[in-house]
């Protein structure tokens, strides 16, 4: 059941990235005319919102929009119930929706998606790794729900893979280690070398 949910949450990984990404980049705009329709167009359940010609509005339809989706995105991510819970609650309690808080939530939930996906790699591999014995599934989720800050580590990732299409955002969480070489710095890309290893060994 573990593989088979995370196969399925996956699935919608390229879709969440390319939105999340879009919404970054039009955070700061006013969200009505022709960027309230590229938020429509996007796939995912954006075109059924009730979009209005104001843009305040527009700002809080879309941060709630993507509280929702924080909620759902954790438990795919592999953080674990209690975490997973925690986050969404966190993301759902913000009630002034401003482009910079939009921004954060989006680059959290784009995060999360990176997180969905190496989760899902990681499960397939330890379930081959163990001969194809589901209960290995089990085991990963363990070892993964419990890294090391894992969250800050899937949202460091997600931000240098991200780089070319959100370089502010890649910008801000180096600066915010203290720079290239900085010992925060590569204390984080020490952990994302341990959960990409952990992911590809699924072990």
């Amino acid at each position: 059941n573990i593989q088979l949910q995370a196969n399925k949450a996956a699935q919608g990984v390229q879709t969440s990235q390319f939105n999340n990404n879009k919404i970054v980049q039009l955070a700061d705009k006013a969200l009505v005319g022709a960027n309230a329709e590229t938020l429509a167009k996007l796939g995912g359940g954006y075109a059924v919102l009730p979009w209005s010609s104001d843009a305040t509005q527009n700002r809080q339809i879309l941060g709630h929009q993507l509280a929702l989706e924080t909620a759902n995105l954790a438990s795919g991510a592999g953080l674990g119930t209690d975490a997973a819970r925690g986050l969404a609650e966190k993301m759902s309690g913000t009630t002034d929706w401003t482009p910079e808080a939009i921004k954060s939530t989006a680059r959290m939930n784009r995060a999360l998606t990176t997180g969905t996906d190496m989760f899902n790699r990681g499960v397939n591999s330890a379930v081959a790794a163990a001969g194809n014995n589901p209960i290995a599934a089990r085991d990963f989720q363990n070892k993964w729900s419990t890294q090391e800050q894992l969250v800050p580590t899937l949202q460091f990732i997600d931000a240098l893979r991200n780089a070319k299409d959100d370089p502010a955002g890649a910008k801000a969480m180096v600066d915010s280690l203290g720079g290239y070489g900085s010992p925060a710095y590569k204390a984080m890309l020490q952990r994302a070398g341990k959960l990409n290893e952990l992911m590809m060994k699924g072990q």
